[in-house]
């Protein structure tokens, strides 16, 4: 298997709660004021979404909270905020901005995979796959502070090429060990738990049940490999 890239770490802000209310014939939006470089988009129909922004509204501060009234229209519709901070370049990445994308194959003409619209938040992606030297250096620091490899990727070179070929051969569970190393050595969340609770980072052994904690908005970083799992497959 090959460490192809590392994707991962983004440090926009949390989506906001937006809620919704009615009074009378409009309706009364409001989130956090605490929530800045955003647009309020809509949509008639969340199942096939086409979300549009909404023109010209004109938020008054109440409170803590961002306010907007609008009128009832014919159709309902469904509101959202849609996060446009820009994040800080991180050296050797490249910015994947956020977007709507179509998910599934309605081309084969089986039913197995319905299309579907899904948005992707913003994240980060290394320009060049990992090489050898980045797997090493983190690999050192990872074994001295408690990390448990299935492999000794030092004195088994895994068709060592050179220092800044490519790393491959290590297994998933060695893959996402080492991702859960690189985000503690530079001091960002790891992404990667052995319990629901998200107490115990995932640093030893083959676990076959993961838990990633989404919900907190980790800012770790993340495997994106090719193959199957297990050692030596690409």
């Amino acid at each position: 298997m090959g460490l192809a890239l590392l994707a991962g770490v983004c440090p926009a802000l949390a989506q906001p709660t937006l809620h919704a209310s009615l009074a009378g014939h409009q309706c009364v939006l409001s989130w956090p004021t605490s929530f800045t470089n955003y647009t309020l988009q809509k949509t008639t129909n969340l199942a096939a979404a086409s979300w549009v922004t909404v023109s010209n509204p004109a938020p008054v501060t109440v409170g803590s909270s961002f306010t907007i009234t609008l009128t009832n229209i014919a159709s309902p519709s469904f509101f959202r905020l849609r996060n446009t901070n820009a994040t800080t370049a991180i050296s050797g990445m490249v910015l994947i901005p956020a977007s709507d994308y179509t998910i599934g194959d309605p081309l084969d003409g089986e039913f197995d995979a319905v299309s579907a619209t899904v948005y992707v938040s913003a994240f980060y992606m290394d320009v060049n796959p990992v090489t050898y030297d980045q797997w090493v250096n983190v690999y050192f620091w990872a074994v001295s502070n408690g990390y448990d490899f299935t492999y000794n990727y030092f004195v088994n070179s895994f068709d060592y090429k050179g220092p800044n070929y490519p790393a491959i051969g290590m297994s998933w569970y060695d893959a996402v060990k080492w991702c859960n190393a690189r985000s503690q050595l530079v001091g960002l969340a790891p992404v990667y738990y052995t319990d629901e609770e998200f107490t115990q980072i995932y640093d030893s052994g083959e676990v076959n049940v993961v838990y990633a904690n989404w919900k907190a908005r980790a800012t770790g970083y993340r495997p994106k490999q090719s193959g199957r799992k297990g050692r030596g497959e690409d």
